[in-house]
C-alpha cells in the first residue's frame, strides 16, 4: 500500500482526503486578472484586424478606438465573471482544526472510511502504519508499506501502545486515519521510562535495534534512534513529543474476546 506519504509535513494540512471546506485562494484573483488582459489585448487586436480588412488598407490606430475596443472585452469578462462568482473558487487544503480530539485526548482525522469489518476486542487487525516524530524535526520513525510488511496486533491485548489501540477499534477494514498522540499524554504512546518501554531483547540480525515492549516496533535503527531520543531527551518540552501516525486498516481476523488493557 503506498497510499500513506512518508512527510510529516503533510500532518497539518492533509492532502489524502474529500476536500470538503472549498475556501477561495488569493491567487485565484491574480489568474483572473492575467485572463483578462490577454483576452482584452487579443480582443483589441482582432477589432484593428477587421476594421483594416473592411477597408482593404491598414488603418491607423485611434485612441479611442484602442479604450472602447478594450473596455468592450473587459466588460463582457466581468459579466461573466460575476456570473460565475459562486462557482469560480479553488479548493484550499484542509486544515489541523480537522482534527477531532477524542476524550483520550489522542487527535484522529478520518482520511477515508473503510467499508469492511470492525474490529473487537480479541480480534487480530492487519494495518499498515507510518511513524513520525512530529513536534521534533518530523523525523520518520517507519513506514511498513514500503516493505510491504503489515504489523499485526491482538486488539485489547495489551500489544500495541493506547493511542493504535483507541484508533484502530473506531475503524473499519479499508479506511485510513491519521492520529497524533500529543506529548502530554505520554500514557497514550511509549513509556517514557526504557524499563517499562523495552523488553531486554534484540530484533535485529545486527544486534542494534531493542524490541520495544509494545507495538508498532521500528524496523530500522534510524527509526528507533529518532524515536528514543524525544522520549529520553528530559529538556524537551511536551510538544517535542508529540507523535504522527498514519494507520490503514487492512483485515480484521476474528478470535477470542480478551479483557481491554486498562
Amino acid at each position: 500500500m503506498h497510499s500513506l506519504h512518508g512527510s510529516a509535513r503533510v500532518a497539518s494540512t492533509t492532502i489524502e482526503r474529500s476536500i470538503t471546506n472549498a475556501r477561495p485562494r488569493k491567487g485565484h484573483v491574480h489568474v483572473v486578472k492575467r485572463t483578462i488582459k490577454v483576452v482584452a489585448d487579443q480582443a483589441d487586436a482582432g477589432f484593428w484586424k477587421a476594421e483594416s480588412d473592411s477597408n482593404g488598407a491598414d488603418m491607423e490606430r485611434d485612441d479611442s478606438r484602442t479604450v472602447f475596443g478594450r473596455r468592450s472585452a473587459i466588460l463582457a469578462i466581468s459579466s461573466m465573471l460575476n456570473c460565475l462568482s459562486t462557482a469560480a473558487v479553488l479548493p484550499e487544503l484542509a486544515h489541523a482544526d480537522d482534527f477531532v480530539t477524542l476524550p483520550s485526548g489522542i487527535k484522529v482525522l478520518n482520511i477515508r472510511e473503510g467499508e469492511g469489518a470492525r474490529p473487537q476486542p480479541g480480534d487480530t487487525v492487519v494495518v499498515h502504519w507510518a511513524g513520525f516524530t512530529k513536534g521534533y524535526q518530523g523525523k520518520r520513525i517507519d513506514n511498513t508499506s514500503i516493505r510491504d510488511e503489515p504489523y499485526e496486533f491482538k486488539l485489547g491485548g495489551g500489544q500495541a501502545i493506547k493511542a493504535f489501540e483507541l484508533a484502530v477499534e473506531n475503524m473499519r477494514a479499508g479506511g485510513i486515519v491519521r492520529v497524533e498522540v500529543p506529548g502530554d499524554h505520554p500514557e497514550l504512546g511509549y513509556p517514557l521510562d526504557r524499563g517499562e518501554r523495552f523488553t531486554g531483547e534484540l530484533v535485529s540480525t545486527d544486534l542494534k535495534i531493542y524490541k520495544y515492549r509494545y507495538g508498532p516496533q521500528p524496523a530500522e535503527l534510524g527509526g528507533q534512534r529518532a524515536l528514543d531520543f524525544v522520549l529520553d531527551n528530559r529538556t524537551l518540552k511536551d510538544f517535542n513529543r508529540t507523535l504522527l501516525f498514519d494507520i490503514k486498516l487492512l483485515a480484521v481476523r476474528r478470535g477470542t474476546s480478551v479483557p481491554a488493557r486498562p
